[in-house]
């Protein structure tokens, strides 16, 4: 692994699959049967006030008493999500931009009866429930969790608890796919349990923050007879965290996703079309590296990525301005090409010398090389050569140089078919079946 002062990191964790993955269960859930009845509770109200100390509350007013959200912390994105089961809404719009530190906007979609609450974080974080009468309220950072503002939902077992507090692994389990495909199903003692999985090398890695691993499942799993591309599981503990680490053979591609508290992995073999296919699909091969900056100078960030591939950088004085970004795991050619993109900039690279330029200069610079080379092959001395046809007749033979056949030789440019430039000339002397070529 490379690194930069901790903010460009090199080779690790692959592309992380957690966004794509994050839309499709997305798309399932909203796909799920309909309740046998109509939904009892009415979401009226979404309401959004910053909190000392850096949190943020969310204030969702119902028409009803509001049952326990099933909640749960995505890593990679950072996301909450918040499933209300029997529950409508009624609000004028379903997406909403923040301005806190720790979240950027909020979303909320209703489905069937369902209806769900994402808030797309800046950073992984904890929360708190509440309820009072019919509003239920959520508290977004601020520590760990004040268990005196939490208050018992009437009906249910128990308090909405913070995310990661008591976390463990309760089961894990392996079985082979109806697909050949390898399903591994972990299961979490709370549903709010912070999970991270990314592609490391040839292997899944899935990382649970916060997560206690008890001693019998500190264990590696053998799973090769199954024919799947899972060789084995490896489930260790890593400090605060719980490490999974899932080896594999052959081509592959996962998914990941979280069903009440069971986190199920599943590893499904590539055909070879399919290979073929992604490598057609994603020419990029750099190796990966990372970036999270915030209004970085552009020519500062592509010095860093000049530095990272041992490149020298010219880059051009109109290259200006600032960018934020955060790319996490990606090749450096796809992040430097994702940069000159956002820019409107473009790229040339000649050996190890990568140049930079607006698009426009750079396209306007080619432009005027090209006429240059035209006006110097234009103004390039010809040659002359004389050829002697033997066993054939000469003029027949510079027809295929100039089609006129006059035998009178001339430039050649008005002529169709021919085969010399526009200043070549072609002339025969059918005395001595000779030929004279002007090139």
């Amino acid at each position: 692994m490379r690194s930069m002062s901790g903010s460009i990191a090199g080779r690790g964790r692959s592309r992380t699959v957690a966004a794509r993955l994050f839309g499709w269960l997305t798309a399932c859930w909203l796909m799920l049967p309909a309740w046998s009845q109509a939904a009892s509770t009415v979401l009226d109200d979404i309401a959004f006030a910053s909190l000392p100390g850096g949190s943020f509350e969310v204030k969702l007013s119902f028409s009803g008493a509001p049952q326990a959200p099933n909640g749960y912390i995505i890593e990679s994105p950072p996301r909450m999500v918040f499933d209300f089961a029997d529950t409508e809404t009624s609000l004028p719009q379903k997406k909403y931009a923040l301005s806190f530190d720790l979240a950027k906007s909020a979303v909320v979609i209703s489905s069937q009866g369902r209806t769900r609450l994402i808030i797309n974080l800046n950073e992984t974080t904890n929360y708190d429930l509440s309820t009072q009468g019919n509003d239920l309220a959520i508290v977004v950072g601020g520590g760990t969790g004040n268990a005196a503002t939490r208050q018992q939902y009437a009906g249910a077992d128990k308090a909405a608890t913070t995310a990661g507090s008591g976390a463990a692994l309760t089961g894990v389990d392996f079985q082979r796919g109806e697909s050949g495909e390898g399903l591994i199903t972990v299961g979490l003692a709370s549903r709010d349990m912070a999970v991270d999985i990314s592609k490391i090398g040839a292997n899944v890695v899935a990382m649970f923050y916060r997560t206690e691993l008890p001693e019998s499942l500190d264990r590696k799993l053998d799973v090769l007879d199954f024919a799947t591309p899972v060789k084995s599981i490896d489930t260790v503990a890593d400090g605060s965290a719980v490490k999974m680490v899932i080896e594999t053979v052959g081509e592959y591609d996962y998914l990941a996703y979280q069903a009440d508290s069971n986190y199920v992995i599943s590893v499904k073999p590539l055909t070879r079309e399919q290979e073929e296919e992604r490598r057609k699909e994603f020419q990029y091969t750099g190796e990966k590296l990372s970036l999270n900056f915030q209004d970085i100078e552009v020519r500062a960030l592509l010095q860093l990525i000049a530095d990272f591939t041992d490149f020298n950088l010219v880059a051009s004085d109109a290259v200006t301005g600032s960018i934020t970004l955060r790319l996490k795991n990606v090749p450096w050619d796809q992040a430097l090409d994702i940069i000159l993109k956002a820019k409107g900039l473009d790229k040339r690279v000649e050996g190890n010398v990568l140049m930079v330029a607006p698009a426009a200069e750079i396209a306007e610079r080619e432009r005027l090389q090209v006429e240059a080379n035209k006006q110097l092959q234009e103004l390039a001395p010809l040659r002359t050569e004389y050829i002697r046809i033997r066993y054939a007749d000469a003029r027949k033979l510079f027809d295929l140089f100039d089609n006129r056949g006059s035998g009178s030789g001339g430039r050649s440019d008005t002529a169709t078919g021919t085969i010399l430039s526009p200043r070549g000339t072609a002339i025969v002397d059918e005395r001595t079946n000779k030929g004279l070529l002007e090139v």
